[in-house]
């Protein structure tokens, strides 16, 4: 009785994590939930992981500023784990998502690392499909390796840039453009 009534009361002294960025925004940046700098200075990736995603913005010639970030989660998680956040509180968070990607209709959305796949996807797989085009009832997205985790392994590093290329390029149109092939089969294996 007394831990769960202590729990609460930790819970609600969290600090909410809202978003930045106009809501005119071309691109749509999704984290998973704030960490520990984020939730003392109240904004999103600010802490080392967005010291990785301004340099990957910064390369890619995209201003912060022009983009709305946001995350799935707007608490920091107990002990930064993902998976302690009820299914109901979760649930709140994807409707409360919902909302805010309806009301700024970006042209694409950068889903950073699992969680923002599921809440958008509904599946996971990032190293499966990142940087891949995808369609979602939100729109065109692109999910990405979580800037948190390329500060962990610097080698996810080059193919988050070239990401984030596309990012930029895809962000100039909303919908999906695919390129046309004719393939051919050929019924012989001679040259």
């Amino acid at each position: 009785m007394y831990g769960v009534r202590i729990r609460r009361i930790m819970d609600e002294t969290k600090k909410r994590v809202e978003a930045v960025g106009p809501v005119t925004a071309k691109i749509c940046i999704v984290g998973e939930a704030p960490g520990e700098t984020e939730e003392k200075e109240g904004k999103p990736f600010v802490g080392q992981a967005g010291r990785v995603l301004d340099g990957l913005l910064e390369e890619c010639s995209i201003s912060r500023s022009s983009c709305y970030i946001t995350n799935v989660h707007k608490f920091r998680p107990r002990n930064n784990d993902f998976s302690s956040i009820s299914e109901s509180d979760l649930a709140a968070s994807y409707r409360e998502l919902e909302e805010e990607i309806m009301l700024v209709h970006p042209n694409i959305l950068v889903l950073c690392g699992n969680e923002a796949m599921q809440a958008i996807l509904g599946f996971k797989g990032i190293q499966h499909y990142r940087g891949s085009i995808l369609e979602s009832k939100y729109g065109k997205c692109i999910p990405g390796i979580h800037p948190a985790a390329i500060a962990r392994e610097w080698t996810f590093r080059p193919a988050t840039v070239i990401d984030f290329i596309k990012v930029k390029k895809e962000s100039e149109y909303a919908e999906i453009k695919r390129t046309h092939r004719n393939l051919v089969i050929a019924d012989t294996f001679a040259c």
